[in-house]
């Protein structure tokens, strides 16, 4: 299996793992008293979901050939690691289950977003007329 492939699975598995997590605390935030079955495993799913976009980054470092360190992507992805790995940490000590419903996005927007950024700006060139016509819907 070459590097890209095993880059891609990595951020496909942390991107579904995040998703499970997420849901997962939602359905107690959402049916308090009554979550889903399998509630047990929102941190563990985190836990996996960070420890997959940890892989999925320096994967794509040696994929790419890019220093990672001097993207923007990179330090967001890093804060958004630190904010997962912080909350699983300082939940064993205090009662936050529910900031799970909160940090679980936090870390899919920035496994997505350091995916889908890194590709580059898009290729083809809309005509200025594009432009013209969506600053004159928003106003």
């Amino acid at each position: 299996m070459s590097n890209e492939a095993l880059a891609t699975l990595t951020f496909a598995f942390g991107a579904v793992a995040y998703t499970a997590s997420l849901v997962l605390f939602f359905s107690e935030m959402v049916r308090p008293g009554k979550p889903l079955p399998g509630r047990r495993f929102a941190p563990w799913l985190l836990g996996l979901g960070g420890a997959l976009h940890l892989g999925s980054i320096t994967l794509a470092a040696f994929v790419a050939h890019v220093c990672p360190v001097e993207s923007v992507h990179f330090a967001l992805s890093v804060a958004s690691l630190v904010t997962v790995f912080g909350y699983l940490v300082a939940r064993v000590r205090f009662r936050i289950d529910l900031v799970g419903a909160f940090v679980a996005p936090v870390g899919l927007t920035f496994l997505l977003s350091t995916r889908f950024l890194a590709l580059g700006p898009a290729q083809a060139k809309l005509p200025p007329l594009f432009l013209t016509l969506h600053v004159a819907a928003n106003v």
